[in-house]
């Protein structure tokens, strides 16, 4: 198969050097693309790119065409060279397509190595486009995602939410329920009245029936007036109720006649009162286990699950990260003026490794900070207060499926052995990995396979040579469960 490359850039030494390599490696020379030609054109004839993020004119480029066609399809080796940063105004574009990428000055031995790599991959052969994105808008805010699992719920929501019914979203907490919950408000005729959400996990136990439903004065000790509660204060506006599991029995049966009547009364009240506003209902468990053990209602839960959505955690959702990351970059440097020209492409590694427990809100609240201690313009992964370490390095989006491992199982054992023998041939053979893969009786694309796997590609390189297969999966069927 021709192996027919194209080089986009200004960099007449880059350009030469490139050139000169794939004479000697595979007989024909480097196709150059003008930035002020129609890239899309060059494209189509090449199943190599290496794009120079150096080069200002390439930048704006690429930008102009992701933007007027965003499904344009580019080379699955895709090999991006820089100079230790990403442009910001391309950043998740580069780091989304890059199969690979090269610091410049170019390593001749790091760029044989990843262009061995990739050449010898079978899983490298054909195009790659940007994944497709979905989005539902409200007024004032909305919510996009490039998960194929996510684009029925929002084609679903997106149809309930003009009609005034009960919605259940489940998701672990900061995977956007409040989000979704007030896009419907603003999409639907009520869009103009109150939005209003009761965190019920945060409220003492005591004192939920008189949030919920509110209390006549001397209802109970404390209870120096009257207090009108969210059910009413929310008049025709919709009232969001979170962490709805951890309501008792007692509650869980009020409630359940408030969705299925609109009635209730105050706490130390026997007037009936009538609620109008429309309920949407949010929980970071499965409740539908917690019906199975008894410790929730089955009548409220099948009242409920009608309209059920299930929201995927972070780490679920490989394709939306650093699309969501570039988001909160922009996002904050406005709202802080702080000036912010350019990514390093480490510190979207270390976010792509990380497992994000904390999902959506824990990532907002990185790329805050990572943004007010920014320095010289660039986002590097020294900001963030997060390492790779802190958790399992996402490999693919079915392995977050698997059940926790636990330390003492044998498969953990031998993944542990199998890191130290990897550790111990790429020490032995001075981190050359066309050497230590020889040594370990394996192929060069089987060794890279096994340092993604454990999470060391980048042991052994100095900060002027970077040599980095991308982490991030870019075709993903949709996932289950």
């Amino acid at each position: 198969m021709t192996q027919s490359a194209l080089y986009v850039g200004a960099d007449l030494s880059a350009r030469q050097q490139l050139n000169q390599f794939w004479i000697e490696r595979f007989g024909v020379g480097l196709s150059l693309a003008s930035p002020a030609e129609e890239l899309a054109t060059h494209l189509a004839s090449a199943n190599w790119l290496f794009f120079d993020a150096r080069d200002g004119e390439a930048v704006e480029a690429l930008r102009r065409l992701v933007a007027d066609q965003p499904r344009t399809r580019f080379p699955r080796k895709t090999v991006v060279l820089h100079n230790g940063v990403y442009p910001f105004a391309v950043a998740d574009t580069l780091h989304l397509l890059a199969a690979g990428r090269l610091a410049v000055p170019l390593d001749p031995q790091a760029l044989d190595e990843l262009c061995t790599a990739l050449a010898e991959s079978a899983d490298l052969l054909g195009a790659r486009q940007l994944p497709e994105a979905r989005s539902l808008h409200g007024r004032t805010i909305q919510f996009t995602t490039r998960t194929p699992l996510l684009f029925p719920v929002l084609d679903q929501l997106d149809r309930i939410a003009p009609h005034n019914v009960t919605l259940l979203l489940i998701g672990e907490t900061g995977t956007g329920k409040t989000t979704l919950a007030h896009i419907v408000h603003e999409r639907s005729t009520r869009g103009e009245e109150k939005f209003m959400t009761v965190a019920c996990g945060a409220l003492p136990a005591d004192l939920i029936e008189s949030e919920l439903f509110g209390h006549v004065r001397g209802a109970f000790t404390g209870a120096e007036r009257a207090k009108v509660g969210r059910f009413e204060a929310a008049d025709n506006g919709t009232l969001l109720l979170d962490e709805i599991d951890v309501l008792s029995p007692r509650e869980q049966t009020r409630l359940l006649r408030v969705i299925e009547t609109g009635e209730f009364e105050p706490v130390g009240s026997t007037e009936t009162r009538q609620t109008t506003c429309r309920l949407v209902v949010a929980a970071n468990v499965d409740l539908k286990g917690l019906t199975e053990k008894g410790q929730f209602r089955s009548d409220l839960y099948y009242r409920l699950n009608v309209l059920e959505f299930h929201l995927p955690p972070l780490r679920e959702r490989p394709l939306d990260l650093i699309p969501m990351v570039m988001l909160f970059i922009d996002e904050f440097r406005q709202q802080h003026h702080i000036e912010v020209s350019g990514v390093e492409p480490e510190f979207l590694d270390v976010v792509q490794a990380y497992n994000w427990p904390g999902n959506i809100r824990e990532l907002k609240n990185q790329i805050r900070r990572a943004v007010l201690f920014a320095r010289g313009g660039r986002m590097s992964a020294s900001e963030l207060a997060i390492r790779p370490s802190a958790a399992p390095t996402i490999s693919s989006p079915s392995s977050v499926l698997e059940p926790p491992a636990s330390a003492n199982r044998l498969s953990d054992q031998v993944a542990d052995r199998e890191r130290e023998i990897l550790m111990d041939a790429l020490r032995a053979n001075n981190f050359k990995r066309t050497a230590a893969a020889r040594s370990l009786g394996i192929s060069r694309v089987g060794l890279y396979k096994k340092m993604r796997k454990y999470g060391l590609l980048t042991v052994g390189q100095s900060p002027s040579r970077s040599l980095t297969p991308n982490l991030l999966p870019l075709s993903v069927s949709p996932l289950t469960g």
